[in-house]
């Protein structure tokens, strides 16, 4: 899976096309062309029909705050050389001295500004943090707590500065890298050789579809804790109601 190459065609109608995404795409451009890519940001500004395809530049990283809709019959894939694209549900690298405050080296906190944080991973797998329900429960290294109405992180790391230890600290805030959740039919729709990870409920959740083709993706670090509740997720694939194929 981690060295596929890219399947996705284009559709052979005159008005099919393909949008190149890349990190450092510039919004000023159509993404008609590798040369000129827009950033992730654009994409819903932009009109796709069935046969059109959606590639993400490879080696890339896209940071996404918000859930990416899948539209029928459109192909959404990987373009260039490298690692596959990696849409990742953590905002950033959290893993920055200057954000991380204590005031006895045991408890660190930092601002997330986000409604939730379902999971904390250490150096892409390496270690992963266990979410607590309360402050107090705050005890052994690794343990956890979002205070989701100040939108504030406390992790207990005796006598240890996270980033300095650590060399990549992600935090899942988003809920999903795509879904399509409704009444509307989503159709004919293809994933391939996307990488996702670190998002509070899953990779993807479709509904009322039919003929959705997931090739050569790697998912991981999905779901957790949501809202310090007591639920659990980590579908990474959740195909939810009337849905065929």
């Amino acid at each position: 899976i981690l060295s596929a190459k890219d399947t996705l065609t284009q559709g052979t109608s005159l008005w099919n096309k393909t949008i190149y995404v890349a990190e450092d795409g510039n919004d000023s451009n159509n993404g008609r062309s590798e040369s000129k890519p827009i950033t992730i940001n654009k994409l819903s500004s932009i009109t796709l029909y069935s046969g059109d395809l959606v590639l993400f530049k490879r080696g890339d990283t896209f940071r996404i705050s918000q859930k990416l809709e899948p539209v029928g019959g459109v192909g959404y894939g990987a373009y260039g050389e490298g690692d596959k694209p990696k849409l990742l549900g953590s905002l950033r690298n959290y893993a920055d001295e200057r954000i991380w405050s204590t005031e006895d080296n045991k408890i660190w906190k930092v601002t997330l500004g986000t409604s939730d944080a379902s999971q904390v991973v250490f150096n892409d797998g390496e270690w992963v943090g266990f979410r607590k329900p309360t402050f107090d429960e705050l005890v052994d290294n690794g343990d956890f707590y979002y205070d989701t109405t100040a939108r504030v992180l406390y992790l207990y790391l005796n006598q240890i500065h996270p980033a300095k230890y650590f060399d990549s600290i992600e935090i899942a805030t988003t809920l999903r890298a795509f879904e399509r959740h409704g009444n509307e039919e989503t159709n004919d729709v293809r994933f391939d050789n996307l990488c996702m990870k670190y998002f509070t409920f899953g990779a993807m959740n479709l509904s009322f579809t039919d003929n959705v083709q997931i090739t050569n993706c790697e998912m991981g670090w999905l779901g957790g804790l949501y809202n310090g509740n007591g639920n659990r997720y980590g579908n990474a694939i959740q195909i939810w109601r009337k849905a065929n194929n």
